[in-house]
């Protein structure tokens, strides 16, 4: 269902629809999405659907989401906290069933990042690569998202020169962003 908390369908209708949702069974999750997916090209006809499968609220999302595209980008932070996350989606990426093309796209990266940094950091995840095996498909491509303060200002509360956000949109200065699109 369809939940608009600013009225319409009340939050508890939502959360009772998500409750009945078989979350016990990638196999069932994938069918109700493809069902959702037909409609969805059948009466819009998009260029292109982006799903959202955060493991937060229930990793079979995540795990369903493989089954159902085309191209996986997996955003990741550097941190010994990511590396389960980005392993198993390796597993996935290099299992002989699987169908997808996948971009890995490192953000909140530190500070210090330079070429030498990245070059260091790329070479550490094709071991990773190299351990889970590749010989079946090629590497995913690797994408690097630079810190910029005036985005991580947006939201936050703390100041934001309103002038400094206009013109880094006018600009089109977001590099990294402008190559991941």
């Amino acid at each position: 269902g369809y939940a608009d908390l600013s009225g319409g369908i009340d939050r508890n209708d939502y959360l009772e629809g998500l409750a009945k949702i078989n979350l016990s069974s990638v196999n069932s999750i994938v069918n109700y999405f493809n069902i959702l997916l037909d409609r969805i090209n059948e009466t819009i006809e998009p260029n292109i659907i982006l799903l959202d499968s955060r493991t937060g609220f229930n990793d079979i999302f995540g795990t369903a989401a493989l089954y159902l595209s085309s191209c996986v980008v997996g955003f990741f932070g550097f941190s010994r906290q990511t590396q389960p996350g980005l392993m198993n989606l390796l597993k996935e990426y290099y299992k002989n069933s699987n169908t997808f093309s996948l971009q890995l796209v490192f953000s909140i990266i530190p500070q210090k990042a330079d070429e030498e940094w990245i070059e260091k950091h790329k070479k550490e995840v094709l071991q990773y690569i190299n351990y889970i095996g590749s010989e079946n498909k090629n590497y995913p491509s690797f994408l690097y998202l630079h810190r910029n303060t005036i985005l991580e200002k947006i939201g936050t509360g703390d100041d934001l020169n309103d002038s400094d956000f206009v013109n880094l949109v006018k600009d089109k200065k977001f590099d990294d962003y402008n190559f991941l699109f």
